[in-house]
């Protein structure tokens, strides 16, 4: 018996089965863009280019920056955009430091993910902080390098005997 599908109605919305996920992602990361400051830097790693789309977190804080008056730049891996690298190895090619950094659904696309938390930890500021959403496991791949602080949608199913289907990240930079 597969618990998600006889759960779809809770996770999963008839007509685009992740709908519903990325419906959370994208309020975490309006309470995350809440809590940036004015006349700082961000940047959002791997970008979603269809501005077409429902809950779209890439425009989402292009116009929260905007807004804001907060400088916001964008890395990928293909062209088109500010920096084009790979996350696990962008702190040769961005000569910056950033107060924020944002990746949404990221990690599952990089080959070398083990190198990230040091790449971002030179990519950000002191007390800078991190918003990644993935459904990986955090705490044992940043935890040397942030403080962390996890959610997860459903939510409090991290310590569960249960499947979470989104985690929220939000780190801030050790020392």
């Amino acid at each position: 018996m597969n618990k998600f599908k006889d759960n779809k109605q809770f996770f999963f919305d008839e007509e685009d089965d992740f709908l519903v996920l990325r419906r959370e992602a994208y309020k975490f990361t309006k309470d995350f863009l809440n809590t940036c400051r004015p006349g700082t830097k961000l940047l959002e790693i791997g970008p979603d280019n269809d501005e077409n789309m429902d809950n779209n977190t890439s425009l989402l804080i292009k116009n929260h920056c905007k807004d804001n008056n907060i400088t916001y730049k964008t890395c990928n891996i293909i062209d088109g955009y500010d920096y084009k690298c790979d996350i696990a190895y962008m702190s040769s090619i961005i000569n910056t430091k950033f107060d924020y950094i944002i990746a949404n659904s990221v990690l599952e696309h990089v080959e070398l993910f083990y190198l990230v938390p040091l790449e971002v930890w030179k990519t950000l500021e002191i007390n800078g902080k991190v918003l990644f959403i993935s459904p990986d496991g955090y705490k044992s791949l940043f935890g040397g390098y942030f403080k962390c602080n996890i959610e997860s949608y459903p939510e409090n199913q991290i310590e569960k005997n249960s499947f979470p289907l989104l985690i929220n990240f939000i780190g801030s930079k050790n020392e």
